[in-house]
């Protein structure tokens, strides 16, 4: 038998090991959105926090709760309300 070789034996725990790998993937599939939604909120706090912070800000945590309030689970509803902020404060401002 020449040139033929013999099947190699599964490591022990192999089969545990892609069942867990299953899981995970699985779990982190099913919480794909609001993991997504956490991170972006998460960004956008720390963001906003250290421009405040940076430009040596009196009352810096209203930067963070800002940028808090105005993230929305959905990008598109988050830029609607950042943008609707923005003139806001610009009228204000020029008034």
């Amino acid at each position: 038998m020449v040139g033929t070789r013999l099947p190699t034996p599964n490591p022990p725990g192999a089969a545990s090991v892609v069942c867990a790998a299953r899981r995970v993937k699985n779990a982190l599939t099913a919480a794909g959105p609001p993991l997504l939604f956490g991170l972006r909120l998460w960004a956008s706090v720390c963001l906003a926090l250290y421009v405040a912070f940076w430009l040596q800000l009196d009352n810096a945590y209203w930067a963070g709760t800002t940028a808090a309030l105005v993230c929305q689970p959905h990008l598109g509803a988050s830029l609607r309300k950042a943008w609707f902020l923005m003139i806001g404060t610009l009228v204000g401002a020029v008034e």
